[in-house]
């Protein structure tokens, strides 16, 4: 069910044990594998299914460093399947460099080590209904 445009006393009375706050492709496997385990879901979007410029609006921000990112407008979609809307629901799986330390951004690397690249990816491919998982890596030094 979808309520669009629903006001204070309309969420209120829907009765959910768990808020997925975003319904992009995160989200929206999270609702759903929480829904399959039993839970009461309640998926809150502040877009529509459609492009809606006043929702789309929520997104400005300043943007640090223009020389290597896009305005965030341009960047996030605010609507039903998320940002997925803009780069068509592409993924591809972490490179090592992503869980290393980067100090000079004050980033210590993550909790994990580079084998969620690989573990796991055939689950989150199968919720896209698009078969199995494909992914390739690039060469080297391309």
């Amino acid at each position: 069910m979808i309520h669009t445009h629903a006001d204070t006393a309309t969420l209120g009375a829907l009765d959910a044990d768990v808020v997925v706050v975003g319904a992009g492709p995160l989200g929206l496997v999270t609702a759903l594998r929480l829904a399959e385990g039993g839970r009461r879901v309640l998926v809150l979007e502040s877009g529509t299914r459609r492009s809606d410029a006043a929702a789309q609006a929520l997104a400005e921000a300043d943007c640090a460093d223009t020389r290597t990112h896009h305005a965030p407008e341009m960047t996030v979609a605010r609507r039903l399947g998320g940002t997925a809307a803009l780069w068509g629901g592409r993924c591809v799986p972490y490179d090592p460099i992503d869980f290393e330390p980067r100090p000079w951004l004050g980033l210590t690397g993550w909790p994990v080590g580079g084998g969620i690249s690989t573990r796991g990816s055939a689950r989150p491919a199968g919720c896209s209904a698009r078969g199995r998982q494909c992914f390739a890596r690039l060469p080297t030094g391309s």
